[in-house]
């Protein structure tokens, strides 16, 4: 399975009579949050040369990874939000923020791959 597989769960975070837009700006929020204040970081660090020493480097790469498991529970939730989101006007901007959290995800996911595939020795 890649990396950056998403499956929506059953239900995100809230009750299911809620405001869907409200919903999924605050799943979105939460997922870029995570993905900026917690992966980030650590991608920058093990992306430079000097940033991660080379014994530190096995638990750096560790830690990304339960960091990015946790992304993607945050990530099916998000995508779950959005599945449920009526087709009626009204949430262009949680539409829009949806994107751009999908977006960052994307990116962020195609750095974490490159650090987390196995190295052919």
């Amino acid at each position: 399975m890649s990396l950056v597989a998403v499956r929506p769960v059953a239900e995100p975070y809230g009750e299911e009579d809620g405001d869907g837009a409200v919903q999924l700006l605050l799943c979105a929020h939460a997922e870029r949050r995570w993905l900026a204040t917690q992966i980030a970081p650590l991608l920058e660090d093990l992306d430079l040369e000097d940033g991660v020493p080379g014994a530190g480097r096995a638990p750096a790469l560790a830690c990304l990874r339960v960091l990015w498991d946790e992304e993607l529970s945050l990530a099916a939730h998000t995508e779950a939000a959005f599945l449920r989101l009526p087709a009626a006007a009204g949430a262009e901007g949680a539409r829009g923020f949806h994107e751009s959290v999908r977006a960052l995800r994307g990116e962020v996911g195609r750095r974490v791959e490159l650090h987390l595939r196995p190295q052919a020795q």
